[in-house]
């Protein structure tokens, strides 16, 4: 792995962390406010599960190995 490609990952990484933090946000927002329909709800706990699965993976150092191993 190249020092760009590592580069551009933790720029991801961090964009990613970002998002979900926002989205965490919004969602402890929309939990305050009873009249939040439901379907927001469940949009936004999507989206932040979705989020977190992507930095995961990002930030799993065997998903490196594991990559690097099936290209050979």
């Amino acid at each position: 792995m190249s020092t760009t490609t590592s580069s551009e990952q933790l720029k991801r990484l961090k964009a990613l962390q970002a998002k979900h933090a926002a989205i965490s946000e919004r969602l402890d927002t929309a939990l305050k406010t009873p009249s939040t329909a439901d379907y927001y709800l469940v949009q936004l706990k999507k989206q932040k599960l979705l989020l977190k699965d992507s930095i995961m993976r990002l930030s799993d150092p065997r998903r490196v190995a594991n990559q690097s191993g099936a290209a050979g």
